[in-house]
């Protein structure tokens, strides 16, 4: 019985060591926003997401005006935002602008989340976006994005970000 007892304790000691290390509160975890009209886009990336090292806080958005609002109404600003290009109601060059308007003190990364390359994005924007289109986002993921793509842009984008710790 006293062996059972020392196992025990120790199984107990060893489980709320584990907790303790990888318990990572809400605040320490990166904040994104996944903003697609597409709900399968939605699905499969917050699944890439999930599965990622990092320990993320992940919200999504259906268009560029709820991504707007989403922004504009929280108190914890996002760490990171992962923009659709084509979009009803308000495209995602449309919403950024909106967004760095609104968010001109903050650091929140803006990446451009789309099949389009640059030269497509430039060839297809009115002329009133081609001189600043590209200097609006601070990088490319394509669509979809595979883990070791987002992990890479997270890793230079926010190298404190905290890893899940692997058991």
């Amino acid at each position: 019985m006293h062996i059972i007892k020392k196992i025990l304790f120790f199984c107990i000691t060893i489980c709320s060591q584990i907790a303790t290390c990888h318990a990572t509160t809400d605040s320490e975890k990166l904040r994104i926003l996944l903003v697609d009209d597409s709900k399968l886009v939605r699905i499969v990336a917050l699944k890439t997401l999930k599965k990622s090292a990092f320990d993320l806080n992940i919200d999504t958005a259906e268009d560029g005006n709820l991504a707007v609002e989403k922004v504009t109404d929280t108190t914890t600003p996002y760490d990171l935002i992962l923009m659709d290009i084509n979009m009803p109601n308000r495209d995602g060059v449309q919403a950024t602008i909106a967004i760095r308007n609104r968010l001109s003190a903050q650091k929140t990364k803006i990446i451009r989340h789309s099949t389009e390359t640059n030269e497509n994005i430039i060839a297809m924007a009115p002329d009133t976006y081609k001189n600043t289109i590209l200097s609006l986002f601070d990088g490319q993921l394509p669509k979809p994005f595979r883990g070791k793509d987002i992990e890479m842009l997270i890793e230079r984008l926010f190298p404190q970000a905290k890893k899940r710790a692997l058991l």
